[in-house]
């Protein structure tokens, strides 16, 4: 499971924009149904940060 952050990537111009929900994911919330869903890796893609990596670590070690 390799997750991005939500912003959204134009291929023509080669620049972000930043999510247009204007909400940062919600990995905490995300991380046990990815878990339940069957997910033993979970990493970050696009635009994660250390933090969110934190985030994700955190949660999936509270749901073992």
């Amino acid at each position: 499971m390799y997750p991005d952050n939500g912003d959204i990537y134009d291929p023509k111009t080669k620049t972000w924009s930043p999510n247009p929900t204007g909400s940062e994911p919600a990995f905490a919330h995300l991380v046990p149904q990815w878990i339940d869903a069957g997910a033993r890796l979970i990493g970050g893609c696009c635009r994660t940060t250390p933090d969110d990596i934190r985030t994700i670590a955190h949660a999936a070690s509270a749901n073992v």
